[in-house]
């Protein structure tokens, strides 16, 4: 559309006034605004364009509100023009360029940065600048990756502005789409010091104070170890503590810790496995960390303080079978995706890897069934080192089939109970109770079989 059309411009500055009378909103966005690029593709001079601007821009000022909100999309371009008349950017940045080399990666941060401080000073009060960002496409690039783009942009936007951030998820199976993270719940509270703050005078170690905690974004080219005033709990990373180290090109949400350990769930005073197992029956339900839901992190806060006591999952005398080995290779995929450094986010993943390897036999097993002898019912119990079909075929003493369990594919794990043992209601095939006697189980899982004998007394 060629807006340097004076008639183009009076459609575009009515449409303005029509929106800042309507009452229903604060303002108005144009994209591609550019103060010196030829947007039009040489079809006026940009000189030409600029002036287009100015005046559209100026005319809307005079028309509307004193606070009527105009932003524009400059992408990471400043605006020493216009910018006067403007009350902040909508910054659409573009797709990350993280496979690239350090340097690379650094610049684009830079860039970023350099523009929302430009914004920040020039731009006219009510100031509101955003950060838009889009996220690696999910076929090309960890998850980590994208949590860790999250965080930055968040926090640099935290610290350096009043306004916003958003990720925008490419290439999903339905389709682009832009998400809620769970990082963004953090209660922070409302500002409370100034932006742009350097932490003790480090280049590029941002920090702002907020009424809940403190944001923090790291852009000083190494790790940085901050220590706060009081007892705080990362968000992402869960670590508790008043020292904290945070990665570079990364940020992080610390909120007060309230009195109390958050990780003792169950508030008996003593942080152990009762509380990993009520935060895995919670999940989905008011989180420990002010994030509104019970999560991963959740659950690898209470693991990593329970790592902290030093014991091995196999020392704690309640029953690790309420957990399944499935469960935890998923919480630890989901985990370890998060890509977080902390000391007590690592340590609450060794602490899954324990549960894992404790929940998880060295080798398959077929075990005696009970009781034995038995009338008219029993238990067949085993282990599975590894997933399998499961199968166990009933004979009696001539080799005659009497019955055929068939389990289906199961993960590994203890299958001993009688909640997970296999069962025989002492019937063949045909629903009819078998004679007394000798029979014989054979198990399959796998390549694995074996076979024992059980007996059937009346």
């Amino acid at each position: 559309m060629d807006f340097t059309h004076p008639e183009v411009q009076d459609i575009i500055v009515q449409q303005a006034i029509s929106v800042s009378r309507c009452g229903l909103l604060d303002g108005i966005i144009f994209d591609y605004w550019r103060d010196e690029d030829d947007v039009l593709h040489g079809y006026v001079s940009v000189e030409a364009q600029l002036q287009a601007r100015l005046n559209i821009v100026r005319r809307i000022r005079a028309a509307t509100r004193p606070n009527f909100l105009i932003q524009v999309n400059s992408n990471t371009a400043i605006l020493p023009h216009t910018g006067k008349y403007i009350n902040g950017l909508s910054m659409e940045t573009g797709i990350p360029n993280w496979g690239k080399t350090p340097e690379e990666r650094e610049a684009i941060v830079t860039d970023i940065e350099k523009t929302v401080v430009w914004a920040e000073e020039n731009m006219r009060e009510p100031r509101i600048n955003a950060i838009f960002r889009e996220a690696f496409r999910i076929d090309e690039k960890p998850r980590s990756a994208n949590f860790q783009w999250v965080r930055l942009i968040t926090t640099l936007s935290l610290t350096h502005a009043d306004g916003y951030a958003m990720i925008q998820h490419l290439g999903l199976p339905w389709g682009d789409d832009r998400h809620w993270h769970d990082f963004w719940n953090a209660d922070l509270g409302q500002p409370a010091s100034e932006t742009q703050q350097l932490y003790q005078e480090t280049e590029g170690l941002y920090i702002r104070e907020f009424t809940n905690g403190w944001a923090v974004y790291n852009h000083s080219e190494e790790p940085q170890t901050i220590t706060l005033p009081e007892e705080v709990q990362g968000i992402a990373s869960g670590s508790v503590g008043t020292e904290h180290t945070l990665p570079n090109l990364d940020g992080e949400i610390y909120l007060r810790v309230k009195p109390g350990n958050p990780a003792d769930v169950n508030g008996d005073g003593v942080v152990n496995i009762l509380d990993l197992v009520m935060v895995a029956q919670a999940f989905g339900k008011d989180g420990l960390q002010g994030d509104g839901a019970v999560n991963i992190l959740d659950l690898v806060l209470v693991a990593g303080a329970i790592g902290a006591g030093g014991a091995a999952p196999s020392a704690y005398s309640l029953d690790l079978s309420i957990f399944s080995a499935t469960d935890v290779e998923r919480w630890l995929a989901s985990a370890q995706g998060l890509g977080i450094g902390d000391a007590n986010f690592q340590r609450g993943i060794r602490f899954l890897e324990g549960l894992l390897a404790s929940l998880t036999p060295k080798e398959t097993t077929l075990l005696p069934n009970y009781p034995n002898p038995f009338n008219p019912e029993t238990w067949i119990p085993y282990h599975l080192a590894r997933s399998a079909e499961v199968a166990i075929t009933i004979f009696d003493t001539k080799g005659t089939l009497v019955r055929r369990l068939a389990l289906g594919n199961q993960a590994a794990g203890y299958y001993a109970e009688r909640g997970k043992a296999a069962y025989w209601d002492g019937r063949n095939e045909d629903g009819e109770a078998v004679a007394s006697g000798i029979y014989i189980y054979q198990f399959r899982a796998g390549n694995y079989a074996a076979s024992r004998r059980m007996v059937i007394l009346k």
